[in-house]
């Protein structure tokens, strides 16, 4: 952690901000800051100069406004302070402990860094269990009031010691990976969409359907540890982890630069290792397919793909929805509006024949290519109810086998498409009147064949009669 100090007069406290081009949002957990005091902040007995109050110009207590004090031998950092090796104690009459800056070494920056790393090891960012605690939690833009003292300030990244008897501000340095989640529009084969964090675009899909996800993390210079992806499908997706080349990027090596941790049927997780030339790069992009399953139509109710990338404590995420429709038919007499059940229909998307199983639990037919068949029926209610369909295609029902005794439908009814989660009424749902008409034959009986051919006969005859006539009446 590379920090700058800079003071200002008025009231005591410490402040970070991040680094600039560095915008935390509501998808980004930011690194964590612990301040410890090391040191209690006192001016030496009668001193009366201009205070100069940063440690890194700081080398004997002379020298300048303040001396490093602990209150005494039990303070829980003198035995951190004084294996450090930087400092020498003298004890006073209220045995408080005030320690100097040893002749030995320069009181400058690189000193100041070098005690910060002497004393981080007996912090409990270090050793949780045996560790002493912070005195600050500090979050990123926000001022922490603060008992004047010399801080050790603790990060995953890095720490630093600096001096607070009146307002400090610290510029975190280093600069933090990021992850963005794109899904390709199945309308457009080559273009990825929803290329930000705080936006999340649909994508129109149909069980059945496999969506093509990127994933691109960026990768500063100045990283100097692993970067942990993890992918999470919900229940609707599934990724084939046993496919060939199931995951690919454009830069890296596998299992050199970056590597699949795990997999599994909903998603997987991978460890970036960033080289020189990963660095110089500034990016790699994953590149990998899930297919919509039938848990997408009720199951799964958030129907995402996720991303959490984690760098140290650092944490940011994204996500990308894709959304099903459904559709409905009522199929009705149009003389007495009663349900006219068991009638077949043959579902097409486009020119295509769309397979369909049925869940009789839940009273719908959902995509199954295995086991389903484009022909389907009215149940006892006349409706026919379809989810996980997708938004951006045409679906049809063409009337295959009517109900005995009424007219087959002379065109497919195209099916309005509503939101996966539409409540159909028989009110609601596209309404399909059918009317009867001439009963026709049963198999291997003549039926009303008999009539239709007898009058043919008649009128063929009655034709002929009526010509001979004439002839007759113009030979008289």
């Amino acid at each position: 952690m590379s920090l700058f100090t800079s003071m200002s007069a008025f009231a005591t406290s410490i402040k970070i901000t991040p680094a600039e081009g560095y915008n935390p949002d509501d998808n980004t957990v930011a690194e964590t800051y612990h301040a410890y005091k090391i040191f209690s902040a006192v001016t030496p007995s009668g001193y009366e100069g201009v205070n100069d109050d940063n440690i890194e110009t700081a080398k004997t207590s002379t020298d300048v406004g303040f001396q490093y004090k602990l209150s005494g031998t039990t303070d829980p950092w003198y035995t951190a302070v004084n294996a450090s090796g930087y400092f020498d104690f003298s004890t006073q009459s209220d045995g408080s402990i005030i320690a100097t800056l040893k002749s030995a070494y320069n009181a400058d920056a690189s000193t100041a860094q070098a005690i910060a790393t002497a004393l981080k090891p007996y912090t409990k960012d270090v050793d949780a269990t045996n560790g002493i605690n912070w005195n600050y939690n500090l979050t990123l833009n926000t001022a922490q009031t603060v008992d004047d003292g010399y801080y050790l300030i603790v990060s995953s990244l890095g720490e630093k010691l600096v001096l607070a008897t009146a307002d400090i501000e610290i510029t975190e340095k280093n600069t933090y990976p990021g992850v963005d989640k794109t899904q390709k529009d199945l309308d457009d084969g080559s273009a990825y969409i929803d290329a930000t964090l705080d936006t999340h675009d649909n994508v129109s899909v149909a069980v059945g359907d496999e969506i093509s996800y990127q994933v691109k993390v960026t990768i500063p210079a100045t990283i100097n540890g692993n970067i942990v992806v993890t992918d999470t499908m919900s229940a609707g997706l599934t990724f084939d982890k046993d496919a060939e080349n199931a995951i690919t990027a454009d830069k890296g090596t596998k299992d050199t630069d970056w590597a699949i941790t795990s997999s599994s049927a909903q998603g997987w997780v991978i460890t970036i290792s960033p080289t020189t030339a990963m660095k110089a790069a500034g990016d790699i992009t994953f590149t990998f397919k899930a297919k919509v399953n039938s848990s997408a139509v009720v199951a799964d109710t958030t129907r995402r793909n996720s991303v959490k990338l984690e760098y140290s404590n650092f944490e940011q995420n994204d996500y990308v929805p894709f959304e099903l429709k459904s559709a409905a038919i009522y199929k009705y007499d149009g003389n007495t509006s009663t349900a006219l059940e068991g009638v077949v229909f043959t579902l097409k998307e486009g020119d295509t024949e769309f397979p369909v199983s049925y869940d009789a639990t839940n009273g719908y037919y959902y995509y199954d290519a295995e086991n389903g068949s484009a022909d389907i029926s009215t149940g006892d209610d006349g409706m026919i109810i379809i989810r996980g369909l997708d938004g951006d295609k045409a679906y049809t029902l063409t009337e295959k086998t009517p109900k005995p005794g009424y007219n087959t439908l002379s065109a497919p009814v195209s099916l309005t498409l509503q939101a996966i989660d539409f409540e159909f009424t028989t009110s609601n749902a596209d309404q399909v009147e059918n009317n009867k008409g001439a009963e026709l034959p049963s198999t291997g009986g003549i039926g009303t064949t008999i009539f239709y051919v007898a009058g043919s006969i008649m009128v063929l005859a009655a034709a002929i009669l009526l010509i001979t006539k004439r002839r007759m009446g113009a030979n008289d």
